[in-house]
């Protein structure tokens, strides 16, 4: 057996059309992000400008953050590359 669209499919098709231009489905805006937002960021750098010789597991325990978090931060937003 063949499946068809129902009559209820075609105006949710031309919605979708006339709000996005397309008839592919929205993509899921995914997970949000509670850690890597843009105010532990700047908070990240103004820390790292006041005293660049601190190191990582100390900045992040200043900060309330986690390790990994802090390098996240670094490496994919800063731009930094944190060593030990």
């Amino acid at each position: 057996m063949e499946k068809y669209p129902t009559e209820r499919q075609y105006p949710l098709w031309v919605d979708n059309f006339r709000e996005t231009g397309s008839c592919l489905k929205r993509k899921s805006p995914g997970r949000p992000r509670h850690v890597r937002t843009p105010e532990n960021v700047a908070a990240v750098r103004d820390a790292e400008t006041q005293s660049p010789r601190r190191s990582a597991r100390k900045q992040a325990s200043a900060l309330g953050l986690s390790q990994r978090s802090l390098r996240r931060i670094l490496h994919a937003d800063l731009k930094f590359h944190p060593y030990k």
